[in-house]
């Protein structure tokens, strides 16, 4: 007994001691990688700047058709409605309209450079819009400035190949194109004739103004038009632009753009209601799949408000017959209908999609001993309902990787084995099953206190059990 007594008591003072030490001399903080991670907000949509990239084209200076106002306008949507960031957007034009970051003067090698340049920056996961807007002519079918369709589809195949063995750089892929008979274009930018199987892309949906016999419009009777917007985007602030809401651009372009506005002021885009029937001049007799009010607007829902509530409306039909124009027969091809239940599809597709909230501050020990397993939890919603998966990052260099999915709203956990002392920082993001991902949460200060080694740890266990109510700031200090 009177050994032992010894034996604790110089334990004690080693242990002291050693506290002591650790007192006067913090342990370091390990360097922490510090990663930036920005999403844009426009209200309540929310796009990760990271993934949806776009590449909008102006084939012609014509401003008598409004291409001058469609690019402009386009890109002000992807802006400010979808909240790209203006560092993905690549713009070939025959001037800078907007003042945008990558800009390329009109021309058909240009065209292809700045193709290339999206190329060479998108990753797998990320997604592309490709928005053409000039003069087009068929027989031979081309766009200015003189570009085949057997040009741009080899261009975009750089992002975008036919082949699933081939490297992607791209998960999807929306082509629009606004010219007369641009409806020749789709046949050659989704099949591949050359190879006996037929082979077509199944990433790529393209999306037309018109067919390939028939020509496009520009805007042509302003404010008569039924959905004409007063407070439209295209007030722009240029001189040379006749005016707010008087000049819309191509009919279509212009349609599609304001199936992202909410005209009414009804908390809905225009394109996400169902039914549109609202404004005069709407055809009462068109049945077509209408939105379905779940806060975004997809790929075909977009499409289906330009080609019905825009282009086929009673107002248009009286119009075009009145002035002898034969009506657009705007067109969208996609994988999923042309027989590819593997490909994208136009209803699930998006340009754009709202990022999950900020997940909650992780939850769990904020104390502990290196060398131990300690689980970590939070949860956030997405404000779309999606499935959600949580990286989290430890602090020491190292991070979970992407979990599991969860539904919104439901815990999550991850666990984590810290092998050296310190003071760490645990934070965690969210992804929806878009690939779209949420900010940051709040960081949570997890301190892992010096390590006595094993047997050190034995004698101090011992002491503990020995004596339970005794030195409780030193239980405190090494996670006891």
């Amino acid at each position: 007994m009177k050994h032992e007594r010894r034996f604790i008591t110089l334990v004690v003072c080693i242990v002291m001691t050693m506290t002591a030490c650790s007192v006067v001399t913090p342990a370091a903080t390990p360097t922490v990688q510090k990663t930036t991670h920005t999403n844009i907000n426009h209200q309540a949509m929310l796009v990760n700047d990271s993934r949806y990239w776009a590449i909008l084209i102006c084939g012609s200076d014509d401003f008598n058709s409004g291409f001058e106002t469609d690019i402009r306008d386009m890109y002000q949507m992807l802006t400010t409605n979808l909240g790209y960031n203006p560092d993905y957007i690549y713009y070939v034009a025959p001037a800078n309209w907007n003042g945008a970051s990558h800009y390329y003067s009109l021309s058909k090698t240009n065209i292809e450079a700045a193709i290339n340049a999206v190329a060479a920056r998108t990753m797998p996961e990320d997604n592309v819009f490709v928005f053409y807007n000039g003069h087009g002519s068929h027989d031979p079918w081309t766009i200015d400035p003189s570009v085949s369709p057997a040009e741009l589809d080899g261009w975009l195949d750089t992002i975008d190949p036919p082949f699933l063995f081939q490297t992607r750089y791209c998960q999807q892929m929306v082509v629009m194109l606004q010219s007369c008979y641009c409806g020749g274009f789709i046949h050659t930018l989704t099949y591949h004739e050359a190879y006996p199987s037929g082979v077509y892309h199944r990433f790529r949906i393209v999306i037309t103004s018109t067919n390939e016999t028939t020509q496009s419009y520009a805007d042509m009777n302003g404010t008569n038009d039924p959905l004409w917007d007063p407070n439209g985007p295209d007030d722009d602030g240029n001189p040379n632009n006749p005016g707010n809401g008087n000049w819309d651009g191509s009919e279509f372009s212009s349609g599609f753009r304001m199936g992202f506005r909410d005209i009414d002021s009804d908390n809905f885009w225009e394109a996400d209601e169902s039914p549109y029937m609202k404004k005069p001049g709407y055809n009462p007799d068109i049945t077509a799949p209408f939105g379905n009010k779940n806060g975004k607007v997809s790929v075909g829902e977009a499409f289906n408000f330009t080609k019905y509530e825009n282009c086929e409306t009673v107002y248009w039909q009286s119009y075009c017959q009145a002035h002898g124009y034969s009506l657009e027969y705007p067109k969208l091809w996609d994988p999923v209908t042309q027989g590819d239940p593997q490909g994208i599809n136009p209803s699930k597709t998006f340009i754009y999609t709202r990022a999950p909230s900020k997940p909650n501050k992780p939850a769990g020990q904020t104390q502990g001993k290196p060398g131990e397993v300690y689980t970590y939890t939070t949860s956030t919603t997405d404000p779309d309902g999606d499935q959600v998966a949580y990286w989290f990052d430890w602090g020491d260099g190292t991070n979970s990787g992407w979990t599991a999915r969860y539904a919104s709203g439901v815990t999550a956990s991850a666990s984590h084995t810290w092998n050296a002392k310190g003071t760490y920082q645990i934070k965690v993001k969210a992804k929806d099953i878009h690939g779209v991902e949420s900010a940051w949460s709040d960081p949570l200060s997890v301190q892992m206190p010096l390590s006595l080694g094993m047997r050190g740890a034995h004698l101090l266990e011992h002491l503990f059990e020995r004596f339970p109510h005794l030195f409780p700031l030193l239980r405190h200090s090494l996670g006891y």
